[in-house]
C-alpha cells in the first residue's frame, strides 16, 4: 500500500561556519596534563568539540579516550612518559594538544540534529608508542625487527558516525609507522605533526577512532594505542527556517515522489548536489548543476531524505519523502 502525506515544505538554509579544536583555551601549568584525575568531570571541550577520558579513581590510573597536555618531554621512554608528544610541543610550535589512549571517539559538544562536516585535523605519535616501537619494550617488540626486514605497521582508523550510524563507507587510515617497503630506508615512524584531511567522513555527530598493527599478541595489539591530536576543524551550520518563496529556497517536487524528483535552483545556480538520508549518510553525491535537474532514486528505499546544494556562498537543503 502506498502512503502519501501532507506537511508544510520547509527550505532550510544553512551559513557554514569553521571551527577549531586548538586546546589552547584550556588552562594549564607548564609541563602539566590533564586526565580526569581530580575527578572533576568526565571529559572536556575545545572548539566546539567533545573528549571524553576515563580516570580509574579506585586504582589511580588513566584507563583511557583523551587528555589534554603541554608535556615537551620527547626523550623518555616508558608507560611514565603517557602525556607527552613525541615532537615535544602542539601542532604549528602550539602549546595545547590532546592525547588519545586506546580506542574512542570525539564527538560534537552540542548536537542540534543538523549536518557537521570533518575538515582535518593534526596528528602525531606520542613519546611513548614512538619510542616502543623504535627501540622495544617489555610488552612490545622493536619495528622492523633486529634485520630491520619485518614488515611491520602501526596505523589508525577514524570513521564518523550519526545517530549511531556510520555516516560514510568511507573512512581515514592514517599510518603512525610502517615497515613494509622493499627499501628499507622508506621505512618510517612519524616523528612531527602531519596534517590530515578527514572530508570523506561526511557528516556526523562523532568520530570513532580505532587502532591496527602488526605486532599482535594473545591479548590484542602490543604496540601501545596512543596518538596526540591537535588544530581538529570542521563546518557547523547555524540553520534559519525560511518559507519556499524565499530567494534562497530550493525546490524539490514531486514531493512525495515515487522514484525522481526535481530540483529548481536558487539564485545560486552552481553547486554540488547530494542526497542524505535520515541518519545522516550521503547515498548520492557530488552532482554538479547549474540549472533545474531530475535525479533518478528509484535504488532508494522509501524514507525521509534531504538534498543538500553546496554553492561558494552558502549551503541549503530541502526535504523530501520517498514513497513507492
Amino acid at each position: 500500500m502506498r502512503y502519501f502525506f501532507t506537511f508544510l515544505l520547509l527550505s532550510i538554509h544553512f551559513i557554514g561556519a569553521t571551527q577549531t579544536a586548538t586546546f589552547e583555551e584550556l588552562t594549564l601549568a607548564p609541563d602539566t596534563f590533564w586526565d580526569g584525575a581530580d575527578l572533576t568531570a568526565t571529559g572536556f571541550e575545545s572548539g566546539g568539540l567533545y573528549f571524553p577520558t576515563n580516570y580509574n579513581s579506585e586504582f589511580s590510573y588513566w584507563e583511557g579516550g583523551f587528555a589534554y597536555s603541554n608535556v615537551t618531554d620527547s626523550i623518555t621512554s616508558g608507560y611514565g612518559n603517557l602525556y607527552a608528544s613525541k615532537a615535544g610541543k602542539g601542532a604549528n610550535n602550539s602549546s595545547n594538544y590532546a592525547v588519545a589512549l586506546g580506542n574512542g571517539y570525539f564527538k560534537s559538544a552540542v548536537s542540534n540534529g543538523f549536518p557537521t562536516f570533518m575538515l582535518n585535523l593534526s596528528i602525531s605519535n606520542g613519546t611513548y608508542a614512538y619510542n616502543s616501537m623504535r627501540d622495544g619494550d617489555g610488552f612490545a617488540k622493536k619495528f622492523g625487527g633486529e634485520t630491520g626486514n619485518d614488515p611491520d605497521y602501526f596505523y589508525v582508523v577514524f570513521k564518523g558516525y550519526r545517530a549511531g550510524i556510520p555516516s560514510s563507507t568511507d573512512s581515514v587510515v592514517h599510518y603512525l609507522a610502517d615497515f613494509r617497503f622493499e627499501d628499507n630506508s622508506q621505512d618510517y615512524i612519524q616523528l612531527d605533526w602531519e596534517e590530515i584531511n578527514l572530508n570523506p567522513l561526511a557528516t556526523f555527530d562523532s568520530v570513532v577512532y580505532s587502532f591496527a598493527s602488526s605486532d599482535v599478541g594473545g591479548f590484542g595489539i602490543n604496540t601501545p594505542l596512543q596518538f596526540c591530536i591537535d588544530n581538529i576543524s570542521y563546518e557547523s551550520y547555524i540553520n534559519s527556517v525560511n518559507s519556499l518563496v524565499d530567494d534562497g529556497a530550493i525546490i524539490v517536487y514531486p514531493n512525495p515522489s515515487i522514484g525522481a524528483i526535481t530540483i529548481d535552483l536558487p539564485k545560486e545556480k552552481n553547486g554540488t548536489l547530494d542526497i542524505i538520508d535520515a541518519a545522516g549518510r550521503v547515498v548520492i553525491s557530488d552532482i554538479s548543476i547549474n540549472e533545474a535537474k531530475q535525479i533518478n532514486i528509484e535504488n532508494l528505499i522509501d524514507g525521509v531524505y534531504f538534498v543538500r546544494l553546496t554553492t561558494p556562498k552558502n549551503i541549503y537543503i530541502n526535504k523530501f519523502i520517498l514513497s513507492k
